[in-house]
């Protein structure tokens, strides 16, 4: 019975402490209380325009929690805002037109504890015609939910169009001239080029925010613009010289804008790295000389410009202080294999160091052929070749000689965009979206109909950071 002792004691002990233990536990579980936020104070639907602006008054600063759809057969989307009591406003966005919302707005704690809901409706105005006569059809699902289009239809309509995985447009703004090119800041805004008239900031809800007016005498912007780790904007403008003994000539430079102070500051220009006697194509002319199209920024933050006229690609160092290479046309730092040859590019990046994505329009191909595609390249910095890496043509060959895009989705696929319906130009057509897996598999297509052309069709994750929850 003695041995025995130490170990009863023992046990005792132990049961003790889970006893306590547990005692503990409900006390803290039962001291533990997550309190409910109060309801909103009011909701109210103030207009319906691009998208659904609410007015929302909150007793204190809260975190605060919309959801809405169209219906039942329709997906249901939410948007969250951190609201103050003096700041009340939540535009609820990517909206069919001409459908009735309902929607359920309420408060949200910080460990997700949802207070009462506050129920409402609105109405969405329809399309304008010219926009509701464009054709949309759509196969398959996208990885990315949005495609922005810089669409010129046949109908009227000029401007950025955004269609969802079905095709449908859920959000528009209208240009004066052609649309052509576009970014997007940190503050979720675009910015988007009207061609001819300027840069334009605008909220996601349409509203003008600040603006860059072209000028013929100073910056002149068409093609592309970026959005920089610096939050400035840079864009590609012409810039015109008149060398001793020669017509004015028409050249392209790069400007870097901060929307904020309405600095402009000239970065690059393309007089400083190019002779018109020796860089001179068979399609250059002095009002067009070079015919920069795309800008992007590269993974050691150079500059990728491409030079369509000269079916060349340059990478301009970070600071600015010189050319790291020519890729392509005459003076290419690489050599370059007849699988990766190409011409007329559009929409150039690096989605990685040494690899260059490119939509190859191929005008001019060595053996006549006529046919566009997706194109990434690898660079042997080393041996000073470029090879072929990847590309992508649909089943149905296609030829846009102008115009598309190529552009590399975080999941490792690829947006294919081809811009020019049949006739046009010399094109195939059809105006058509591919989302292309490493292996070519088609995963999402769009064919778009009655439209003259479309600048370009790039992939978009939200408008205004609206998720869809089902």
């Amino acid at each position: 019975m003695r041995g025995s002792i130490p170990l009863m004691r023992a046990r005792a002990r132990l049961s003790l402490l889970s006893i306590v233990a547990f005692s503990a536990c409900m006390d803290a579980t039962a001291s533990v209380s997550v309190p409910t936020p109060p309801a909103l104070r009011s909701v109210e639907v103030d207009s319906v325009t691009i998208g659904a602006r609410l007015r929302v008054s909150v007793a204190a600063a809260a975190l605060v929690r919309v959801t809405y759809s169209a219906g039942p057969d329709e997906p249901t989307l939410q948007m969250e805002r951190a609201l103050t009591s003096e700041d009340g406003a939540v535009v609820l966005e990517r909206l069919l037109h001409g459908r009735t919302y309902g929607f359920s707005a309420r408060a949200v704690s910080a460990s997700g504890v949802e207070g009462p809901a506050t129920a409402g409706s609105f109405t969405t105005p329809p399309l304008p015609d010219d926009l509701a006569s464009e054709q949309f059809e759509a196969i398959g699902s996208p990885s990315e939910s949005l495609l922005m289009l810089d669409l010129i239809g046949k109908s009227g309509f000029t401007g950025f169009a955004a269609v969802d995985d079905r095709g449908q447009v859920v959000w528009y703004w209208r240009t004066v001239g052609p649309p052509q090119g576009w970014t997007r800041r940190a503050n979720g805004n675009f910015v988007l080029n009207d061609l001819g008239n300027g840069l334009r900031e605008i909220s996601p809800n349409g509203d003008l925010v600040r603006r860059l007016d072209f000028d013929y005498f100073g910056p002149t912007p068409h093609h592309d613009l970026i959005a920089t780790p610096q939050n400035t904007i840079l864009f590609i403008s012409q810039d015109f010289r008149t060398p001793a003994g020669s017509p004015t000539i028409w050249g392209d430079a790069i400007y870097e804008w901060t929307p904020e102070s309405s600095a402009l500051v000239k970065r690059w220009t393309a007089w400083d790295w190019f002779n018109p006697a020796t860089d001179w194509s068979d399609v250059s002319t002095p009002l067009d000389w070079l015919h920069a199209n795309s800008l992007a920024l590269g993974p050691h933050g150079n500059i990728l410009l491409s030079l369509n006229w000269l079916s060349q690609v340059v990478s301009i160092a970070p600071d600015w202080s010189h050319l790291e290479w020519r890729l392509g046309g005459n003076g290419s730092s690489f050599a370059i294999d007849s699988a990766a040859a190409f011409s007329g590019q559009h929409s150039v990046t690096m989605p990685l160091e040494g690899h260059v994505l490119m939509f190859d329009n191929g005008r001019e191909r060595a053996d006549g052929a006529q046919n566009s595609r997706a194109l990434e390249l690898v660079l042997d910095t080393v041996a000073r070749t470029a090879t072929k890496y990847w590309s992508f043509e649909p089943v149905v060959r296609a030829w846009a000689p102008y115009v598309g895009l190529a552009r590399r989705l975080t999941n490792g696929n690829t947006t294919v965009f081809f811009g020019l319906p049949s006739g046009y130009r010399g094109a195939t057509g059809p105006v058509a979206s591919y989302e292309v897996q490493p292996d070519a598999t088609v995963r999402w297509s769009l064919i778009i109909g009655n439209v003259t052309s479309v600048y370009r069709g790039v992939p978009m994750t939200s408008i205004a950071g609206e998720t869809v929850v089902r």
